[in-house]
């Protein structure tokens, strides 16, 4: 007796996939019978049956149709077929890294294994502040709008950084908001770093050219930049809701820029476990947090390359990417309103090792993308200032507690002294001029060992805003 698998039987159980029936039924020929010769045998032997398809291959030869249960009956006890089996529907393989979505639409673990939500930013423009974007890949096919370039030589991608952003924000398929407008802002180049003067006016940029509603994506990052900081202040001025990076050196967020700018909504990155990601910054500055850790996204190789990496940028744009979705039903809402709806509907207490952080993790929940969603106050009241440093890291010259840590530099007989590649950045001495000398002359002294930092008893000393740029300890001295 031939056998009949239905997808309701042990043999599609062991993969745990909730196969999908056609309605039909696979009917497959032993080789060597007569019906597997020739098509026409076939259709004459079963011609009780309804064949609407045949299948005729080397070593296979069968049919698919619609079968009563008498058919079955029927074709079970013939001495010519193999076996019977339930026809079903299959599926291109989807990435296996989109937990971050599945994450952000539910409150709790474990995951569901789905992303619904009842908007999709139609309406909204997001502008991705980082490497630029592939234009021409699929994810963002008909929906990429103009940009702005301050590197030089277009807002084409050649780092695979902001492609990946802009895929988490609006990709068809990676995408928390998946019919937002995306304009690539290429501030940095194909090696990830730019400078805080080509962000600046980048931003200003959007903030003149911004149709709202609106919402920037800023993965990046970098040491504290009054600049830079009053530039994110002015485009959440300007109607634009402003999304940062917390930042990857597991440290005081507010010791960064632009984490630190009140006016952004910033964010800390989580595992799939709802821990915080331990590169994650933390601290008070931080104001929600997000799935940063192996987020699978879009990547800059090709027109349907994709990528898994990890960072508090790609947590950022999961925000970014939920701002675009409420702003799609409140297209009036202010960057303060929008930073409101955000935090006061993150779903609160699920996440571990917050330092400090509030403990909030985003959440779609309550998007409709239709009626407002009530009346989040237009002017929450601020935070106090927060402690710049509530669990200051062991002071890099310890036989010397009034050093230069905070100029990015070392101490001479003179005074404090600053590393040129700090200075260039805008990350150090703000009143450098007054209070920093030329370094020591010292052929052993941390410059030598691009070191960025200063001489201790124990050796060299890295400052934490050049380490963040790549500038120094390039061998590994401190």
């Amino acid at each position: 007796m031939a056998p009949v698998y239905r997808l309701n039987d042990n043999i599609r159980d062991e993969s745990g996939f909730e196969a999908k029936p056609t309605g039909r039924f696979i009917v497959m020929v032993k080789e060597g019978e007569p019906s597997a010769s020739s098509r026409e045998a076939m259709m004459a032997h079963f011609s009780d049956m309804v064949i609407e398809d045949t299948i005729d291959a080397p070593n296979m030869h069968g049919f698919a149709g619609p079968l009563s249960e008498d058919d079955i009956d029927q074709l079970k006890y013939d001495p010519e077929v193999a076996f019977i089996e339930e026809e079903q529907l299959f599926f291109a393989n989807g990435p296996t890294n989109l937990w971050g979505l599945d994450r952000i639409d539910q409150a709790n673990l474990p995951l569901n294994g789905d992303y619904t939500v009842e908007a999709d930013g139609t309406g909204v423009e997001a502008y991705i502040v980082d490497t630029g974007v592939r234009s021409s890949h699929s994810q963002f096919a008909g929906r990429m709008g103009p940009g702005y370039d301050a590197i030089g030589g277009g807002t084409e991608d050649c780092n695979g950084h902001g492609t990946h952003v802009a895929g988490t924000v609006g990709g068809s398929t990676y995408g928390v908001a998946t019919n937002v407008s995306i304009h690539p802002v290429r501030v940095l180049g194909c090696s990830g770093s730019g400078s805080t003067t080509g962000i600046i006016n980048a931003l200003n940029w959007i903030g003149q050219n911004a149709t709202l509603p609106a919402v920037a994506n800023m993965s990046l990052g970098g040491g504290g930049s009054k600049a830079l900081d009053t530039a994110v202040a002015n485009l959440a001025n300007a109607g634009v809701a402003v999304v940062v990076a917390a930042g990857n050196e597991n440290q005081n967020a507010c010791n960064v820029s632009p984490a630190r700018e009140a006016s952004a909504v910033t964010v800390g990155s989580t595992t799939s476990s709802d821990n915080r990601s331990g590169f994650s910054n933390w601290g008070s500055c931080v104001d929600v947090f997000a799935p940063g850790s192996s987020i699978t996204s879009a990547w800059h190789t090709g027109n349907n390359a994709s990528n898994t990496i990890s960072g508090t940028s790609m947590a950022s744009p999961h925000v970014a990417g939920v701002a675009a979705l409420y702003l799609q039903g409140n297209p009036n809402a202010t960057p303060a309103q929008v930073a409101a709806a955000l935090e006061n509907n993150a779903t609160p207490g699920v996440v571990s090792g917050t330092n400090g952080s509030p403990n909030l993790l985003i959440n779609t929940d309550f998007i409709t993308g239709g009626d407002p969603i009530g009346d989040p106050d237009p002017d929450p009241t601020p935070d106090p200032d927060p402690d710049p440093d509530p669990t200051p890291d062991p002071d890099p010259t310890p036989d010397d507690p009034g050093g230069c840590y905070d100029s990015c530099g070392g101490q001479s007989a003179d005074g404090c002294w600053c590393d040129d590649a700090c200075v260039n950045y805008g990350d150090c001495c703000d009143n450098y001029e007054d209070e920093c000398v030329e370094p020591p002359p010292n052929p052993d002294s941390c410059q030598e060992t691009n070191a960025c930092g200063g001489q201790a008893p124990g050796g060299c000393w890295c400052d934490a805003a050049c380490v963040n740029y790549g500038d120094c300890c390039s061998d590994g001295p401190c």
